[in-house]
């Protein structure tokens, strides 16, 4: 603020001033002042209104002071705030960059990957256009098929009728070949349970006819000088040799072979008697051999042999071979081991023999099994024949012998034939 000069001035001549000036000079010397020290007044009180409105700028002007000092220290942190913010920033971005440079390393290989698949895309057109124009040949192929395929399916259908016609037709021949099938194995079970409930006379008459042809003395059952009534008895070189007729008592033949088990022990009433041979024969029918587990019982006193009816003229003609000799304990033991030899040979013969029709006779019923899959007109015409055809084997007479002969030149005669074949 400016100093006013002529207010001190004044008030510094007024302190110096005497009591005689101020008598008789004050007006000259005081109040020719007073109006510089009121316009210096005036002028202070401006100055002062100034200064007033100056103190109330800077009072003004320090608050602003204040709060700009405050709103720096706020931008300070915030722009450490904001330093922090950038550095983390300036991470990010030197990240994003990194990622950036990958990605357009893929979006190269991308590219590139665009590129091959669009060269694939147009070989792919190229083969659909192709194909395309496969299909239109496809197609009128198809057509073309379809209509060969409709005239097949009527013709099929019409095939198919009268393969079903065909076929009710086969399936009821089927039916009346399995009828009469099983009608053939009804008459044949038949067959054989009249053959068994026939075989014990057959057995005895077989025997009697031998006996007669080779002179050999018959028992008859009611005649018999010893305990028990043996179907049939013979006699030879002093013995009786007995042979006991058994067939199965069921239609079953799984009973069968105990029920001869248990025969071969009943025949022990017979082997007491000193004159009886410890060799005594059980006859079967042959249809029932097989069913046996063994042809020969050893029971310890007695022998048991189990023979069919086809046996029995080779195993009399064995035992009559013994009769030959006067005394058979006076045999030599080459003699002995002769007719030892004999009988094995006739047993061995029986056996087979029995073992081969058995055989035969399996194959026979397969093939006669194996008829029903032929063709239906085939078979027909098969039976018509087999109706014509007679099967006439040699008759076997009481009064006629069997002349070896003619088995003799019947073996020549095949001898020959084979000799021609090889």
């Amino acid at each position: 603020m400016r100093r006013p000069e002529s207010t001190y001035t004044l008030l510094e001549r007024i302190k110096n001033i005497g009591l005689f000036k101020r008598i008789f000079f004050w007006k000259s010397a005081i109040l020719s002042n007073l109006e510089k020290v009121y316009s210096e007044i005036t002028l202070l009180e401006s100055e002062s209104e100034m200064l007033d409105q100056i103190k109330k700028e800077k009072s003004h002007t320090d608050e602003r002071l204040i709060e700009t000092r405050e709103l720096l220290s706020e931008l300070k942190e915030k722009n450490s705030n904001l330093t922090e913010k950038n550095e983390l920033l300036r991470k990010d971005i030197s990240e994003k960059d990194s990622k950036i440079s990958s990605l357009s390393q893929i979006e190269k290989e991308r590219d590139s990957h665009i590129t091959r698949l669009q060269s694939e895309m147009d070989s792919l057109k190229n083969e659909i256009s192709r194909l395309n124009k496969e299909n239109t040949e496809y197609q009128k192929t198809l057509s073309a098929n379809e209509e060969m395929q409709q005239e097949r399916k009527e013709k099929f259908d019409n095939e198919l009728g009268r393969l079903l016609k065909m076929e009710e037709q086969l399936s009821h021949r089927r039916q009346q070949l399995e009828e009469e099938q099983k009608e053939l194995v009804r008459k044949h079970f038949e067959e054989m349970k009249t053959t068994w409930q026939k075989h014990e006379t057959r057995v005895e008459q077989e025997i009697k006819n031998i006996c007669n042809k080779y002179v050999i003395t018959y028992i008859d059952k009611e005649k018999v000088p010893f305990k028990g009534k043996p179907d049939n008895t013979i006699m030879v070189a002093d013995e009786y040799i007995i042979f006991d007729a058994k067939s199965p008592a069921r239609d079953d033949l799984e009973y069968f072979p105990k029920y001869i088990k248990a025969q071969t022990e009943q025949l022990k009433k017979y082997t007491k008697n000193p004159e009886v041979k410890k060799d005594i024969f059980l006859v079967v029918p042959t249809n029932t051999i097989e069913k046996l587990p063994a042809n020969y019982y050893d029971m310890g006193d007695y022998s048991v042999y189990v023979i069919t009816p086809d046996s029995l003229e080779p195993v009399i003609l064995a035992l009559k071979k013994i009769e030959e000799y006067e005394f058979t304990d006076k045999l030599s033991p080459e003699e002995r081991d002769s007719v030892c030899r004999i009988l094995g040979s006739f047993l061995h013969l029986s056996k087979r023999r029995i073992q081969i029709d058995m055989f035969m006779a399996n194959e026979t019923d397969g093939i006669l099994k194996a008829m029903k899959d032929i063709p239906l007109d085939i078979k027909e015409k098969a039976e018509n024949y087999q109706k014509a055809k007679k099967l006439n084997p040699p008759q076997d007479r009481a009064s006629k012998k069997i002349d070896t002969r003619f088995i003799e030149n019947a073996q020549e005669e095949m001898g020959k034939l084979i000799g021609n074949d090889v």
